[in-house]
């Protein structure tokens, strides 16, 4: 029998001489309506290679999709009754089992309301309250569960091999000193968690422009964290904010290729469009204190 040592041994490859299979996931988020559900099947459709996306939905999401035929190819559909089928979901997933053994994109739509029912699973067990009365207050011992709960189906998933990953999450806005500060729905603690695993965290959001004198959506994504939005980048390359379908090949040309993944070293340059609503003292320099997730600590 090999030692460990010798199992360890042969693993060992050189990075600059090997070829790497990328299993990208990350995690877009937005408003209600803002097209969330749409990008990311725009981008699963990208990163298949054909043998199948599944779509679990959580929160109807697929209505979103019905204007949309071709971002329906090669997708199934699987409605999520509760939190615990994720669980049973990611399990069969990370073991390949009957019916999902060649899945290689995964889309969960939305992480958010899996996590929520959780927490209020937690909340439930914690003080024997049934379905149908209402809650007691959540407190902290209700939110770490869930953390370690939801936390454990993110990593389970993220181990699978040959599978790529896009969770789709609702918005969370706080007014700090009368600005608005977004990021996903989640609370601190677990949003920490899951961002430490996330390749990419888009922030998408719509306004309506006049382009040939008429009114039509803008949508962009913003993937570089500033003090008033909370995202995340370990791709070289990506930009500060894009449009969908520019965030989409970047994301899957990245994806798609054997470059190695290097975290960007340098702070994306900010033209004045980026910042205009941005209030002056915020990221012109980036002087912004990020923890270790990428991610900006702001303070009340």
């Amino acid at each position: 029998m090999p030692s460990r040592l010798d199992t360890i041994r042969a693993r060992m490859t050189a990075m600059d001489d090997t070829t790497i299979d990328k299993d990208f996931i990350g995690m877009l988020y937005g408003a209600f309506g803002t097209g969330k559900t749409v990008a990311a099947m725009q981008l699963a459709q990208e990163l298949t290679d054909g043998s199948g996306i599944l779509y679990l939905d959580s929160a109807d999401g697929w209505v979103s999709l019905e204007g949309f035929p071709e971002l329906q190819q090669d997708v199934t559909y699987l409605p999520l009754s509760d939190a615990k089928d994720l669980a049973a979901i990611a399990d069969a997933l990370a073991k390949r089992d009957k019916d999902f053994e060649h899945y290689d994109v995964l889309v969960v739509d939305e992480l958010s309301s899996v996590a929520g029912e959780v927490l209020e699973d937690a909340n439930r067990s914690r003080t024997g309250v049934k379905r149908g009365d209402i809650l007691e207050e959540t407190v902290g011992a209700d939110y770490g569960v869930a953390t370690q709960i939801v936390a454990s189906l993110v990593r389970t998933l993220k181990k699978t091999r040959r599978l790529h990953i896009i969770f789709i999450a609702h918005d969370r806005e706080k007014v700090v000193n009368k600005v608005t500060v977004h990021s996903p729905q989640f609370s601190p603690l677990l949003n920490s968690e899951i961002q430490k695993l996330m390749h990419v965290t888009g922030y998408l959001s719509t306004k309506v422009v006049e382009r040939k004198g008429k009114p039509v959506y803008d949508r962009t994504i913003q993937s570089w964290p500033t003090a008033y939005v909370a995202a995340k980048n370990r791709l070289p390359e990506l930009p500060y904010k894009a449009n969908v379908d520019d965030w989409v090949s970047y994301i899957a040309d990245w994806a798609l290729s054997n470059e190695p993944l290097n975290a960007p070293n340098d702070t994306p340059e900010l033209s004045e469009d980026d910042l205009t609503n941005v209030p002056e003292d915020d990221v012109q320099d980036m002087d912004v204190e990020e923890d270790e997730n990428g991610l900006i600590a702001v303070e009340e």
